[in-house]
């Protein structure tokens, strides 16, 4: 094959990322279409290119060994007609992670700062868009095009950690007029979706971030998301209902009650991927009879796949925590690549704190965008001069 015909495929393979970002919370079907042609560009490239350039980074083999562990947990399920599901909608995806560090392992600063701008439009336009709605009265909380308002709050919430991890960066924010107005629109998109775990969690990172190094964004972010929720009825109630969370649960001490109950069956494999209407114990007592999972991905992880899956889902949050913070801290990682990963790592911690009360690993958005997020920041670990 000519150079010429290489440079388009790689030309192609850039536009379907810039794509993979821009569409993620807009279409569950074209973020994972995108996927797909990745994977198949990604093939059509190597077979130009007559040889493959693998980059290893340190989360390989713990991601790796995470999705043998998931594929274990359908393999030894107890009901294999609903387990054998999870193959081509949550497995195969699992490539994202692989195919992000070696599409992107190369790529220059310039490039990195386009693809996180876009993220960053994403959220705002996203924000925008589930804000408006809530304000025409077309429904009660923000949502996007395709997900409801749980997958925009965890969206959101991780966007807005990134942005406010990024605010120092002059990279990304030459100045500092622009990086307040977005942090307030995303962060008022997340007010919208009502979604008491967000809340609380964009909070927390906004407090930690705040006193650590913008007190003032601090109080100027507060202020607004109190006259909002005073001045918004519904959201009244709900910051309400968040002040006294031990009476509105949302049937989460049913489903530990439930968890604590058949903790000791399947110990070790557990009782397969999507097997929860089939073993959790206390259906008849749950409010919300449409609930579908453990809404813990802890648990998720446990009951699914056992102390083996439980184990590679922490060995991958462990790995990426570990390595991560010595990568900051180390003097071979240049400053743009440690004002990147310390956004990208708080982005990160979004997802894992979500997944106390909450869930992200199973989402079809969700984990698309942690493997991206995953795949940066496990090429700066690798190559601490990355990006440049």
């Amino acid at each position: 094959m000519s150079k010429n015909t290489t440079d388009k495929i790689d030309d192609f393979i850039w536009w379907i990322i810039f794509f993979f970002l821009g569409s993620m919370i807009f279409s569950t079907f074209l973020v994972q279409a995108t996927v797909i042609i990745l994977f198949l560009a990604y093939i059509v490239r190597i077979i130009t290119r007559r040889k493959i350039n693998y980059f290893y980074t340190p989360l390989d083999i713990p991601f790796l060994v995470f999705i043998i562990a998931r594929s274990l947990a359908i393999i030894f399920s107890t009901d294999a007609s609903l387990s054998v599901a999870s193959w081509n909608k949550e497995i195969f995806f699992y490539i994202t992670f692989f195919l992000c560090t070696n599409l992107l392992f190369d790529k220059d600063k310039a490039s990195i700062k386009m693809l996180f701008r876009v993220l960053i439009i994403a959220a705002v336009i996203a924000s925008i868009y589930g804000t408006t709605k809530v304000l025409l009265g077309i429904t009660d909380r923000a949502s996007s095009t395709t997900s409801g308002y749980y997958t925009l709050g965890v969206f959101l919430t991780v966007v807005f950690s990134i942005t406010l991890g990024l605010g120092r960066s002059k990279e990304f924010f030459p100045s500092r007029i622009l990086w307040p107005f977005i942090l307030i629109i995303i962060f008022v998109g997340i007010i919208f979706t009502q979604n008491r775990i967000h809340w609380g969690i964009a909070a927390i990172v906004l407090l930690f971030v705040g006193i650590m190094r913008e007190r003032l964004l601090l109080l100027s972010t507060a202020v607004v998301g109190a006259l909002v929720i005073y001045f918004v009825p519904s959201l009244t109630q709900r910051f309400t209902e968040t002040l006294h969370f031990t009476e509105h649960l949302s049937d989460r001490d049913v489903l530990w009650q439930g968890a604590f109950m058949i903790l000791s069956i399947h110990p070790f494999l557990g009782f397969g991927t999507r097997t929860f209407r089939s073993i959790f114990p206390l259906k008849d007592s749950l409010t919300d009879k449409g609930i579908g999972s453990w809404h813990s991905d802890f648990l998720q992880m446990y009951f699914e796949g056992g102390i083996i899956n439980l184990a590679a889902f922490l060995w991958v949050m462990i790995s990426i925590f570990s390595y991560g913070i010595k990568a900051v801290k180390s003097k071979l990682t240049s400053k743009f690549n440690k004002e990147l990963l310390f956004a990208v790592l708080l982005g990160i911690t979004v997802f894992y704190m979500t997944a106390l009360v909450g869930e992200f690993i199973l989402d079809p958005i969700s984990t698309l965008f942690f493997q991206f997020l995953l795949a940066i920041a496990s090429i700066i670990i690798a190559k601490g001069n990355a990006f440049e």
